[in-house]
């Protein structure tokens, strides 16, 4: 947010399963299609992928996904935002996600 901004309140989107692609079947026609989601955000005129991924804590507090395939993508995720622990989550149906929002290219 640029010093100059007006917005006094962050922005809030409320979020439903509803709202998302199951694309789990993407990794594994085996596994379930809702660990792994995804949806279309447009912000200021930009489109972006919005990405949930299942995830479940061990008894150590590790985060780990749902789907052991898209742990690299945590992973990534994490390092990319200098994560320090495990991300907080959504809860959409009966599942935590982990939600991640990534532009389009141009």
């Amino acid at each position: 947010m640029s010093r100059n901004s007006t917005l006094t309140a962050p922005l809030t989107l409320p979020l439903t399963l509803d709202d998302f692609v199951p694309i789990g079947q993407q990794l594994s026609e085996h596994l379930d299609p809702f660990v792994w989601l995804t949806a279309d955000l447009i912000l200021a005129g930009q489109s972006h992928r919005l990405e949930a991924i299942a995830v479940v804590t061990d008894d150590t507090g590790y985060q780990h996904a749902e789907a052991p395939d898209l742990d690299s993508t945590l992973d990534a995720y994490s390092t990319a935002t200098g994560a320090d622990g495990p991300f907080a989550t959504v809860q959409l149906g009966a599942r935590d996600y982990v939600l991640t929002v990534t532009p389009y290219g141009a």
